[in-house]
């Protein structure tokens, strides 16, 4: 496998609720794509900076005469940190990893792809993976990300197994 891209991005609460591209060059057809994902800390460890980020919440959009209604704020916890994965070749939109793993592998070919994804041959050109940050609550989240392409000697099905 050739690795295509090898980025650490380090997210701040400013990047909450935010959209960041990652573009990446495939120069050349591949077999198949994998898509290695992490990102830490997944639960806020500071209980009094999750209990802060709660009752602000609860502060900003549930209406006082109905707060009793919704518990103490200890009923919220755990506070987490929520990025997903979103793909994209050229304009068109390959697909997303919307789930809550903070560490994921994910597959892209024109025989098979991860939940999520569509099957689509690995063409040269520009791709972009696009970070979707939920939740960026920590001061500091560090998101891992790194994409491999797989050339055409290697068997798909003995990667989707490994990876």
């Amino acid at each position: 496998m050739i690795t295509l891209l090898d980025r650490r991005v380090v997210l701040h609460p400013e990047h909450n609720k935010t959209n960041i591209d990652i573009p990446f060059l495939i120069p050349e057809a591949y077999h198949a794509l994998f898509i290695r994902t992490a990102y830490s800390p997944k639960i806020v460890a500071d209980e009094e900076f999750a209990r802060k980020q709660i009752e602000a919440g609860v502060a900003r959009y549930i209406p006082e005469s109905a707060r009793e209604k919704f518990g103490q704020w200890r009923d919220y916890l755990p506070v987490v940190n929520f990025i997903t994965l979103s793909v994209d070749c050229e304009e068109e939109y390959i697909g997303c990893a919307h789930r809550h793993s903070p560490v994921m592998d994910h597959i892209i070919s024109a025989e098979y792809s991860s939940a999520g994804f569509i099957r689509h041959a690995v063409t040269p050109g520009t791709w972009k993976c696009v970070l979707n940050c939920h939740a960026v609550v920590d001061e500091t989240v560090t998101y891992s990300l790194q994409v491999f392409g797989a050339d055409k000697n290697e068997e798909l099905h003995d990667h989707v197994q490994a990876f």
